[in-house]
């Protein structure tokens, strides 16, 4: 079975550390692992990329809730997430 590597995707600025950037750096990892609402993906591959740039388990994970709360995502079983609605980017 291939090993899969969580996407290195940079949030610019040391500082960078509040709720919006940390919203800003989930969406990216998700779109850069091509999560959909068909396409659920696994929490420890979307937290770890995000642990390499610097936020902290618990940053993710309360920023993960309120992006459950306002119905932007659906935690799933599995540790996995789905987004409700796909990116506007993609």
């Amino acid at each position: 079975m291939a090993r899969m590597h969580s996407p290195r995707i940079e949030v610019e600025g040391v500082g960078m550390r509040n709720a919006e950037d940390l919203e800003s750096a989930i969406l990216e990892v998700l779109a850069a692992i091509q999560a959909g609402p068909d396409n659920p993906v696994s929490l420890l591959l979307v937290g770890s990329s995000l642990i390499e740039q610097g936020f902290t388990q618990e940053q993710i994970i309360n920023r993960l809730y309120q992006m459950e709360e306002k119905k932007q995502i659906g935690l799933i079983g599995g540790n996995r997430l789905r987004l409700v609605n796909p990116l506007p980017w993609k």
